[in-house]
């Protein structure tokens, strides 16, 4: 059954996104797996209150495969609100440095 890995909802086979989050859900974990998660401590390394540079930084950290915390970035509110996108501690500066030169991504 897929699950969040940012909020650890579960849903029916078929979806591949959390609503609430917008994370890829992942196949279901252990509780150990899930209990070492909520433990790390994140870093954000995005935010900003324009809607597409927050889809580009998290298409971008996603497909390289960092593991994101989203927070806010996904209601249609008007001003949009800021929103944040955080990596474990130990992957932020892998994650800024892709962010800063995105293209460096593509030349590797």
């Amino acid at each position: 059954m897929p699950v969040c890995p940012a909020c650890h909802a579960q849903y029916d086979d078929g979806h591949t996104e959390c609503p609430n989050c917008q994370a890829p859900l992942v196949e279901e974990t252990s509780a150990e797996e899930m209990e070492a998660s909520e433990d790390q401590a994140f870093v954000t390394v995005f935010e900003g209150q324009d809607p597409m540079d927050y889809r580009m930084a998290k298409g971008l950290l996603e497909s390289n495969g960092f593991h994101l915390k989203l927070i806010g970035g996904h209601d249609a509110s008007y001003p949009p609100l800021a929103a944040q996108i955080q990596v474990p501690e130990a992957e932020a500066e892998a994650a800024q440095a892709l962010l800063d030169s995105p293209g460096a991504a593509a030349d590797e």
